[in-house]
């Protein structure tokens, strides 16, 4: 028996069978004897086809669990890229695809090692079961079946729920800055996260949002003096977002996540559910190496309640950067750790990306998709694509935002 599936509307690839997903577990589990019995597929997200691919749910029966006798069930996740359209050819021109299953298969390894030499069993990533860059597919541990679900982007991380997430952040970036001292080339292939230095990649999609920012700010009257500011930043946004994610050879930089908010954040509760356990990280398709404040920027303006932000944001900065110092005189790293001066001019230097992701990307990660919009529609700079994004600006939460947090840039001197 091969698999079968609840959906009717669900084909996997032939490929896909049990005699694939054997091979893999063996290797997984280093036991040869091991067998795939059969396994149900259905879809693992509501929407079967997601931006980055397809995902799938697959219960596996096994003829005995690893190390014992009886049969045992497994489920994992097989995320499948799905090629041969818009999202595809985007993410393939940032380098993007290539990156997660290098991720997966090359640094994910080796960061496990790290945490469990140093720092004894720390979670940080899901379980591997097999990567296959051949047919697209890496097999995931399913980490709803231990519990892990997300924190909805509408309703956010409290104080409490954020100052966990970024001491796991923290110890993160620690262990690939461990990494990175011991093997300095490793990150070579990671030059580019979501701004990428030799392709436009997400620059038009961008730069068209500020236009509309601008087209919404120019029927304000009080906030008139924004526009001019607006005209110079759209002439030099190219550069100014490059510059962001470009690492300053005088910073402290690392492998950063470069996708850091909440649906890439798994969050398993404790029993009483009114603390949260632990966190596990997913999605590697935008890490890069560069400074660490483009987590915190991305993480403060899209996974905090907006409530929190300009009363916290110092203090969360603060709480990382104490448990980052931490993290690394743990792991023994020689070089200089970064003063919390030194870090807090760091996060303002990469204040344009916080800029980007408060004015601009904040709207379409909180935004009510109550209608289908797919991946090209959201992120291409074509009709359709324009006529959303600028119906997205023109609702009243986008107003709200522009008018609470474009003084605040402006004061930063961002817009300048």
């Amino acid at each position: 028996m091969t698999s079968t599936s609840d959906d009717a509307k669900l084909v996997l690839p032939i490929w896909l069978n049990n005699q694939f997903i054997e091979e893999h577990l063996q290797q997984y589990f280093q036991d040869d004897h091991l067998k795939v019995l059969n396994f149900v597929a259905k879809p693992a997200t509501e929407k079967v086809e997601n931006f980055a691919g397809i995902l799938y749910r697959l219960t596996i029966k096994l003829n005995k669990a690893p190390g014992h006798h009886q049969s045992a069930d497994l489920s994992i996740i097989a995320k499948l890229t799905l090629r041969g359209n818009f999202a595809f050819d985007f993410l393939s021109s940032l380098n993007a695809i290539e990156k997660e299953f290098h991720f997966y298969s090359h640094i994910a390894p080796k960061m496990k090692k790290c945490a469990n030499e140093l720092m004894g069993p720390s979670r940080f990533l899901p379980e591997v079961y097999g990567v296959c860059e051949i047919n697209g597919v890496l097999l995931l541990e399913d980490l709803a079946a231990e519990d892990y679900c997300t924190i909805s982007v509408q309703n956010g991380y409290d104080l409490d729920a954020a100052k966990v997430a970024l001491q796991k952040v923290a110890a993160f970036h620690a262990i690939n800055a461990l990494i990175v001292q011991r093997e300095a080339e490793i990150f070579e292939s990671y030059g580019g996260g979501i701004i990428n230095q030799h392709v436009d990649g997400f620059l038009p999609h961008f730069k068209a949002q500020v236009s509309f920012v601008k087209e919404v700010v120019s029927n304000w009257p009080d906030f008139a003096k924004y526009l001019p500011k607006l005209d110079r930043l759209l002439s030099k946004f190219d550069e100014k977002a490059r510059h962001a994610f470009q690492p300053n050879p005088t910073h402290f930089n690392t492998l950063v996540h470069g996708d850091m908010w909440s649906p890439n954040l798994m969050v398993r509760r404790s029993e009483d559910k009114q603390t949260i356990d632990n966190i596990v990280f997913i999605d590697f398709q935008f890490s890069c190496f560069t400074s660490p404040a483009i987590d915190l920027h991305y993480f403060l303006s899209n996974t905090l309640k907006d409530s929190l932000r300009l009363d916290h944001t110092d203090e969360l900065i603060e709480f990382y950067h104490t448990s980052l110092v931490k993290h690394l005189e743990n792991l023994n790293y020689s070089k200089r750790s970064p003063t919390l001066q030194e870090f807090k001019q760091q996060f303002a230097e990469k204040g344009f990306y916080g800029f980007m992701t408060t004015c601009l990307t904040v709207l379409l990660q909180t935004h009510d998709y109550t209608e289908s919009v797919d991946f090209e529609t959201i992120f291409s700079v074509n009709e359709k694509a324009l006529q959303f994004k600028r119906k997205l600006h023109g609702t009243p939460k986008a107003h709200a935002i522009l008018r609470k947090y474009l003084p605040y840039f402006d004061e930063l001197g961002v817009l300048d």
